[in-house]
């Protein structure tokens, strides 16, 4: 929620957080919502922050930029799991299948491949029943 004051964008978190709470350390930077909902500006649910305590939050609550959610991702969640599917099936002897196959398919490294065949990375999705 934003609005417009002498030509600039105004979050409401900001005004509310500068109107009603103390002061900010120096690297208190970020203001927090302490239930994690962007859209509940109330001052007691507002907190100062720094950068790392707010993505810290984020993750805490769930409302952080994961997976498609993630402006600079190049795969769906439908993608990671066929990638996990066609990654078994690599490891099968004689299937005559290769990783690069997949990082042509998808668009992206080898290191890519392997890290969410193995479960390192896009954690959050499960396989569909």
């Amino acid at each position: 929620m934003s609005y417009h004051i002498g030509g600039e964008e105004r979050f409401a978190h900001r005004l509310v957080a500068f109107a009603f709470l103390p002061d900010p350390l120096p690297e208190q930077t970020q203001v927090a919502h302490r239930d994690g909902s962007r859209l509940h500006c109330h001052w007691q649910n507002l907190r100062w922050s720094t950068p790392l305590e707010n993505h810290d939050d984020r993750r805490r609550h769930g409302t952080g930029p994961v997976g498609e959610r993630n402006p600079k991702a190049k795969l769906t969640e439908d993608d990671v799991r066929r990638i996990r599917r066609e990654y078994r099936l690599i490891k099968i002897p004689g299937s005559g299948r290769s990783v690069s196959e997949l990082e042509n398919a998808y668009g992206v490294h080898r290191a890519t491949i392997c890290s969410i065949a193995n479960g390192r990375s896009w954690k959050h999705v499960k396989e569909l029943a």
